[in-house]
């Protein structure tokens, strides 16, 4: 995969970056963090959620901390929050005590001025020309003022389960001094599987963020542009280079983050009713399959029409639950007909009543007997 040479530096070098970040070494680091997790401490982390359910009860208004252009944050239906602080989470221990995240994305804080307590509201702001806004605060270990894109904090708070392999492991070592920039590739991000430019109101949409490192996060991106490249090639010959060099290129990076696991990869392609490539605006992400399913022969994907609501969703994953027989035996039958290889995909148009209500993705497993 063709990066720029400094974001592929080594691990020790990555080390050592970060650590100067910190001021200390990844073991020191440790060990004060051990010493900041008291009993007293978690006690006073206790005492900011009950004063924050206070004031929730009390209908009392949540504003932003200055007085000028003051906003006041508006509570949806059904919006509760959560302590960003977790004593037995990596990176989520090191979060202030008095921070809170709601299921709505956002950020509140208990503050305290003179001895006096209210409840802000905590909005991302800008960082220099980055329109991704970020939030701030002083670390409890290191003393530095540390920043974190806001994206990223509704990922790791909210969306835990969607994290790659190796990120869970720079999380463990290096806490929230896991997340930088894309200059080096051991670094972690926020991944907006459906895109930011194509789905504006989706920047800060927890449910969109996965948690990857940069060098997991580069190859979703090439995967894209390659594929773009496939479909304008003119000549079989070129479309058959494209796609060898992109195989090389992801069984390069599915040994280093996902050793030993079934993943699979969207690579955001929409498809028509026909199952046709429509375009290239959908979620691009990784899939972990579980060991379940990576014994099967084949996995099944739903791959809904734009626009198909939420209860209709509901109801066709429903329908295809319940016909679990007669699916299976149609997708013996594609896998025959077509002679799938393994690894490959095919569109599977799924009908109720003879209507098409949605389109299948079926990839064919290798099995774990059959597994090298």
């Amino acid at each position: 995969m063709k990066t720029k040479k400094k974001i592929m530096i080594t691990f020790d070098e990555h080390v050592k970056k970060v650590e100067k970040q910190m001021g200390m070494s990844v073991k020191d680091f440790h060990e004060k963090l051990d010493n900041l997790l008291t009993p007293e401490y978690m006690e006073k982390a206790e005492e900011y959620k009950q004063f924050l359910d206070e004031w929730l009860l009390s209908g009392m208004p949540i504003h932003t901390l200055k007085k000028k252009g003051r906003k006041e944050l508006e509570l949806k239906e059904g919006e509760h929050f959560v302590p960003c602080f977790d004593p037995n989470k990596p990176a989520r221990n090191e979060l202030p005590i008095y921070w809170f995240y709601s299921n709505y994305d956002n950020l509140v804080s208990v503050y305290t001025n003179a001895g006096k307590k209210k409840v802000i509201w905590l909005r991302p702001k800008a960082d220099g020309k980055n329109k991704r806004g970020v939030q701030k605060w002083k670390h409890p270990v290191t003393g530095k003022i540390k920043s974190m894109k806001a994206y990223c904090l509704g990922g790791l708070i909210m969306n835990a389960d969607n994290t790659t392999n190796r990120a869970k492991l720079q999380l463990e070592l290096f806490g929230t001094y896991a997340y930088g920039p894309a200059n080096d590739k051991w670094n972690l991000n926020g991944h907006h599987e459906e895109s930011v430019k194509n789905n504006p109101l989706r920047l800060y949409d927890h449910t969109n963020i996965g948690t990857v490192d940069v060098y997991a996060h580069l190859l979703l991106r090439r995967i894209r542009k390659i594929h773009k490249r496939i479909r304008q090639a003119v000549t079989q010959e070129e479309k058959d280079a494209l796609t060898l060099g992109l195989m090389r290129d992801i069984t390069e990076v599915m040994d280093a983050e996902f050793p030993g696991k079934g993943v699979v990869i969207w690579v955001g392609n929409r498809l028509d009713l026909d199952g046709n490539y429509k375009d290239d605006k959908g979620i691009y992400a990784y899939r972990y399959l579980d060991n379940e399913t990576t014994d099967k022969e084949w996995y099944i994907g739903i791959n809904f029409f734009p626009g198909t609501d939420a209860a209709t969703k509901e109801w066709i994953f429903q329908n295809i639950i319940h016909n679990q027989g007669r699916l299976a035996a149609k997708v013996d039958q594609v896998l025959k007909e077509q002679n799938m290889p393994y690894g490959y995909f095919t569109v599977l148009p799924y009908t109720v009543n003879n209507v098409q209500v949605c389109n299948l993705m079926i990839t064919h497993m290798r099995p774990a007997a059959d597994a090298n």
